[in-house]
């Protein structure tokens, strides 16, 4: 009696254990989803151990359709409500899409390839809003973008030590640095946004602030623009010899990185626009 009560326990307790693991497996991602995770994570395996390049944001493997960036990283311990929730899936949504994006590029992966991994982004990203998995996953293990900073190093010592036997030649090389502009540029070429209508900076800050659930700017398309202009350096360049001409970057004939030299080029980039996307919500 004794044994066939310890088998029924010892079943009783496998099948739990096979349903719960199945219920968890099919609440994210699920059915085809798990496929293009798969994929997914497949693809940036792949890459990252063929590829010369970085990548601009950082990546979780639990979460290869999203992409993040330190702060982002920094606000998930403060997403509670649903808005909030909207608002900082749709912000890591579009880094992972701009990360995919840029991988696909540089990869010069088939466009039938791309597609689908396209594909399985956007798919992965529905699922994940209301899925109250990802969430629980999400907090209490968030993702963590590493640092080449090594702490220990400062803390026995290299870091004092390296700093007084370098002082010097610091010192020396600011000096010659800062002696260079006393001197006038010849010719110069300047480029850049000329600072033709005021920009109230503030307004804008505010403005943008009270929109987000998380107290993080959102800008529009016009004040992103309008902060750039105020704030994108003007640029003057000494032009010595042809070395020195500013120009557009460009493939030339013979499929070779090349610079035109006759369009000057200030190349900018707007923000990614915060917390606006397919996820926002009424």
């Amino acid at each position: 009696m004794l044994r066939s009560l310890l088998t029924f326990a010892l079943l009783l307790t496998t099948l739990s254990g096979c349903v719960s693991s199945s219920k968890t497996q099919a609440l994210w991602p699920s059915g085809k989803n798990a496929e293009c995770q798969d994929t997914l994570a497949s693809f940036y395996q792949k890459i990252d151990s063929t590829r010369t390049y970085a990548l601009p944001y950082a990546q979780d493997e639990r979460f290869p359709y999203l992409a993040f960036d330190r702060f982002s990283t920094s606000l998930v311990g403060e997403i509670t409500s649903e808005n909030q929730k909207s608002q900082w899936l749709s912000y890591v949504m579009q880094l992972g899409r701009q990360q995919l994006d840029t991988a696909l590029t540089l990869s010069e992966t088939k466009e039938s390839s791309a597609i689908s991994l396209q594909q399985c982004q956007a798919l992965l990203a529905e699922e994940t809003m209301d899925n109250a998995v990802f969430w629980q996953t999400l907090t209490s293990n968030p993702p963590v973008i590493e640092t080449a900073y090594q702490h220990w190093k400062r803390v026995v010592g290299v870091y004092p030590i390296s700093s007084l036997v370098a002082a010097g030649q610091i010192e020396d090389e600011q000096a010659h640095i800062m002696s260079g502009f006393d001197r006038p540029l010849d010719p110069v070429f300047r480029y850049g946004m000329s600072r033709k209508n005021h920009v109230d900076v503030s307004a804008i800050f505010k403005r943008a602030r009270s929109v987000s659930e998380l107290d993080w700017p959102v800008f529009d398309a016009k004040e992103t623009e309008q902060l750039l202009d105020a704030f994108s350096p003007v640029i003057s360049v000494e032009t010595r010899s042809r070395d020195d001409l500013p120009g557009k970057l460009m493939i030339s004939d013979d499929g070779k990185l090349a610079v035109d030299t006759a369009t000057p080029t200030l190349y900018r980039a707007s923000p990614i626009p915060a917390f606006k996307g397919v996820f926002s919500r009424s």
